[in-house]
């Protein structure tokens, strides 16, 4: 880190940013239950628990779901599972789900490694987060997706025990109405939820970043590559973190980032280095200035810095 704080000193011939160091502020303290005890949801704690429904909501139909259109040769030939349906309904629907554009970031104008493509932003953007989408509507889109691949039209596979990260639509095929009557009983479906109205029922965040479906898509060329993807997505202590530094929306930005390339899990250690390296970066006064600050830092480290841009 000693090579890594002089370039920050001497890289700039302007005043430096009198805007604080976000990476070397102290990390937020760990937040408590109402019982006292420390909460080990971790910073993808939904992200997991949002995975897991749509790997239920597979699971739930992969035996019925007829795939034979879907699949490839570079698929192979083992059994279709849950997250194996998960991955083609990624492959093939996501990019078209969701119509991404170039950010206005300060990678333009030649500040990018010629092996990166550009950062490009798309779904719901709110300032000072980063880009999201709306979980209950991927959902719906899921199930209308599996819909027409059911190989028995009539068949009908109900979601009781898929509990909503928040949203208010009820957890089964959009056109299916169930009973209003149907009682939320913990003992029967422990992993349901209450619904609105019912006693317990808390409103939580009806979205996620669309990074994590971004992530998942460009993992998606192959069983292997997806699998280890969204297993490591489901780690509740990794970050998913933004090696282009532009993963939040700003002003300026107009869009955060959410090319999947341009990301990785880390651990918050290295999610807090990586912000310093970007208050670096963003303050080189020149194209050349930038490379030159690319260049000397790699290999530092142990390499531990290389692909951040």
């Amino acid at each position: 880190m000693e090579k890594y704080l002089s370039i920050n000193s001497a890289s700039t011939s302007r005043a430096p940013s009198k805007r604080s160091d976000p990476g070397f502020e102290a990390p937020s303290a760990k937040k408590h239950k109402g019982n006292g005890k420390v909460s080990n949801g971790g910073p993808g704690a939904s992200r997991r628990h949002f995975l897991n429904q749509l790997r239920a909501i597979c699971d739930r139909r992969v035996v019925h779901v007829n795939v034979g259109d879907l699949i490839g040769e570079e698929d192979g030939t083992a059994v279709v599972d849950g997250k194996e349906l998960l991955r083609l309904y990624i492959r093939n629907s996501v990019a078209s789900q969701f119509r991404l554009v170039d950010c206005n970031c300060r990678h333009k104008n030649g500040r990018l490694p010629s092996e990166m493509g550009v950062c490009q932003t798309g779904g719901v953007v709110d300032q000072g987060k980063a880009s999201a989408f709306v979980m209950s509507d991927f959902k719906k889109a899921l199930y209308l997706w599996l819909k027409p691949r059911m190989r028995s039209p009539t068949l009908v596979v109900t979601d009781v025990e898929d509990s909503s990260e928040g949203d208010e639509d009820n957890n089964s095929d959009p056109d299916l109405d169930l009973p209003s009557s149907l009682p939320y009983d913990p003992k029967q479906f422990p992993s349901s939820l209450p619904r609105p109205g019912e006693l317990g029922y808390s409103r939580k965040s009806t979205k996620q970043r669309l990074t994590v479906l971004q992530y998942l898509l460009s993992h998606s060329h192959s069983r292997a590559a997806f699998n280890r993807a969204f297993r490591e997505l489901c780690d509740p202590d990794l970050y998913l973190v933004h090696l282009c530094g532009c993963g939040i929306n700003t002003p300026g930005l107009r869009g955060a980032c959410v090319t999947g390339s341009h990301m990785k899990l880390a651990p918050a250690e290295l999610n807090r280095e990586h912000i310093h390296y970007h208050y670096v970066l963003q303050n080189a006064p020149s194209k050349e200035s930038y490379q030159a600050l690319l260049a000397a830092f790699k290999g530092s480290s142990g390499g531990k810095y290389d692909d951040v841009f």
